[in-house]
């Protein structure tokens, strides 16, 4: 579990299925996402999946739950993945409520370091869509 002053973030379980479905069923939030609006089946196994996730040895996705504190609303989910290759690890989320992702990671002291054009091949309902790709990451010694 990883909590903020504001957010809890913890693993997913049996439970949530609403907010999987809530996120992975709403055109507007798959839009920047590589696959479809997901059915109540697929979304149902993908939660499966997420919760057999915390079960690999080593770990390498953790993808959790996040909830308001103040109220415990469901309001999205967050991964994070780990190359232990390469001692890095990449973050994302998805999020109901409108928050600009970008400026998330800006208020984290991250620093964008890359914007691909056209860099990100999607394929929705058959067609191909290129999107713009943003990259930021931060040093361990800058934390």
């Amino acid at each position: 579990m990883i909590e903020t002053e504001r957010l809890t973030m913890r693993s997913f379980n049996e439970d949530d299925f609403d907010i999987m479905m809530s996120l992975y069923s709403n055109e507007e939030i798959m839009k920047y996402m590589p696959n479809d609006v997901m059915s109540a089946e697929t979304a149902q196994k993908h939660l499966n999946k997420v919760i057999c996730d915390w079960g690999e040895k080593p770990r390498v996705n953790f993808e959790m739950a996040v909830i308001l504190k103040y109220n415990q609303e469901k309001i999205g989910r967050s991964r994070i993945h780990l190359d232990y290759e390469t001692d890095t690890a990449i973050i994302g989320w998805l999020l109901l409520k409108k928050i600009g992702s970008w400026r998330v990671l800006e208020k984290c002291n991250m620093r964008r370091e890359v914007h691909f054009i056209q860099n990100c091949k999607y394929i929705k309902n058959s067609n191909v869509i290129w999107e713009d790709e943003l990259e930021y990451a931060i040093l361990e010694s800058e934390r």
